[in-house]
């Protein structure tokens, strides 16, 4: 057991087959102050932070399955005050590795000063982003695989929006109900409507543009997505509209 809390650190079962499984929990409290990277140990104890970085699995003495998170302070103002997880790493091995291939013994010893991804077969598995002020995820993704962006609302508190296939910096949605412009740039002020479909706001065009420049790619395709009403002058302007849709 840890000297530094008092969680669960291992369990040990045998199976039917006469297998002993040791399953191992690493704490963030668990560790050295000190430790690469970005000294993240020190961070999360210094804001007592005490959650899991590594869970190893040995079987019959040989690590068959484990994996580490790795944090990162994402504040652009108070350090180490938005401590988050932004990326997740996982076993990979066509066998099971011995202590010595690990780089770690299967006795624990505290504090670690070894650390998570010590070897090479730990592979990212996923990543994330989070917003600089209030510490929201805006992005996250599968390695590999597409990114899920977010949008909050003018407080923070809740997600307006998800978008699948894209970056952040790339997507912007409002119903014009809060404050949040959500990304879109306009100047004029949104007016109460009865039709509105998503509630009780509209925007008159008349009052000036909604502008969506920062971060889209000349080399990509974006969907542009709106309700307006029939009698509605809507131009699309910066880029080659196509497959138009109405209904």
């Amino acid at each position: 057991d840890s000297p530094f809390h008092t969680l669960p650190t291992s369990s040990k079962v045998i199976t039917s087959y006469g297998d002993t499984v040791l399953k191992q929990n690493l704490y963030s409290f668990d560790y050295l102050d000190g430790s690469p990277p970005n000294d993240f140990y020190s961070k999360l104890k210094k804001r007592n932070i005490l959650v899991p970085l590594e869970e190893r699995v040995w079987k019959s003495d040989k690590l068959v399955s484990a994996t580490a998170t790795a944090f990162k302070d994402f504040s652009n103002s108070s350090a180490d005050t938005i401590l988050k997880p932004f990326k997740i790493y996982a076993l990979e091995t066509a066998s099971p590795l011995t202590a010595a291939q690990a780089g770690f013994s299967i006795n624990l010893s505290y504090p670690f000063t070894s650390v998570p991804l010590a070897n090479t077969y730990y592979k990212p598995k996923a990543d994330y982003a989070y917003d600089e002020l209030y510490g929201n995820l805006t992005e996250q993704r599968l390695t590999g695989d597409k990114t899920d962006a977010l949008i909050w609302d003018e407080a923070s508190s809740l997600p307006l929006a998800q978008v699948n296939n894209a970056l952040q910096t790339e997507i912007a949605y409002t119903s014009f109900e809060t404050q949040s412009k959500g990304n879109w740039s306009f100047s004029g002020a949104p007016v109460t409507n009865i039709t509105a479909p998503t509630g009780s706001k509209a925007y008159n065009l008349t009052s000036g543009a909604l502008i969506k420049t920062a971060g889209l790619l000349s080399t990509k395709s974006y969907i542009l997505a709106y309700y307006a009403k029939t009698d509605a002058s809507v131009t699309v302007a910066g880029g080659t509209q196509s497959n138009q849709r109405n209904g």
